[in-house]
């Protein structure tokens, strides 16, 4: 029973510690311009982000700006 108790807590650390991770990858996310947070905890840590309308006006540009790059070429 003291191993499978033991690697449940393993498991279970090892899931936490990556639910960890990718909140504060996503707060980094949520700190540029054109990206808003949807679910998370206030500025530290966020799950869920999306493109905003900044954002995506940003690509825009961008993609034009490639577009036009590749014709002259």
């Amino acid at each position: 029973m003291k191993g499978v108790t033991k690697t449940i807590m393993i498991i279970s650390a090892v899931v936490i510690l990556a639910v960890l991770i990718w909140g504060i990858i996503g707060a980094q996310q949520a700190k540029e311009v054109g990206v808003t947070c949807e679910m998370g905890i206030g500025e530290v840590l966020c799950w869920t982000w999306h493109t905003n309308l900044v954002g995506e006006v940003q690509e825009f540009f961008e993609n034009t700006g490639d577009a036009v790059r590749d014709i002259s070429e």
